[in-house]
């Protein structure tokens, strides 16, 4: 049996060591590198809790183990951004369904917005052998100017501005990215939107 917890502490200290770095990669490159939560800390507690003389300390192990220390401290932040899109703060939602796409706008409470689209298997591409999307989703802010929607900082130019209008009934988009671009199947211009 020793053995066997002697197996678990060295399979717990190599995932936690192996988390360490994460910090220096992600500092020396500017991006993140996401650790391993979890799996350092459970063979890690797993270990010392099966030694009578480290039971007590079993606990230490979150410490030691930073991807599962990292997510612990990142609670609070997770809850607060789930807490930003949460059903609870939505102000309004935009929806359409257009020549095999179909796209949700919510507005949420302290200028938050998120815009998602869905593809289907019908969706055409401007080219015969070019990859289709399946969906996406792109996070951004919102505010109000006279009775126009405007979400900016969104996609992949933070030029970008999306308003959205009353017209006849409905809503019609406006939207600034190029048609010129990779990324045509994303623009919005003169889609047509009702709000649920």
């Amino acid at each position: 049996m020793t053995w066997f917890l002697c197996a678990l502490l060295a399979i717990g200290a190599y995932f936690s060591v192996i988390n360490w770095p994460c910090i220096y990669w992600s500092r020396r490159d500017k991006k993140h590198h996401s650790p391993i939560p979890f799996l350092g800390a459970w063979f890690l507690g797993m270990g010392l809790a099966g030694f009578p003389s480290t039971r007590p300390f079993w606990w230490i192990c979150v410490l030691i183990d930073y991807g599962t220390f990292s997510l612990i401290l990142a609670i609070p932040w997770l809850l607060s951004e789930f807490w930003k899109t949460s059903s609870i703060n939505r102000m309004h939602r935009f929806y359409s369904q257009e020549e095999g796409r179909e796209t949700t706008i919510d507005l949420f409470r302290r200028g938050h917005a998120l815009i998602r689209m869905k593809f289907s298997p019908t969706f055409k591409t401007k080219l015969a052998r070019e990859p289709r999307p399946l969906s996406l989703g792109s996070p951004c802010l919102w505010h109000m100017s006279d009775s126009v929607y405007e979400l900016d900082g969104f996609g992949y130019s933070s030029e970008r501005v999306l308003r959205i209008r009353p017209f006849e009934g409905q809503y019609i988009c406006e939207d600034t990215l190029p048609s010129t671009t990779n990324i045509w199947y994303e623009k919005l211009s003169d889609v047509r939107m009702v709000k649920r």
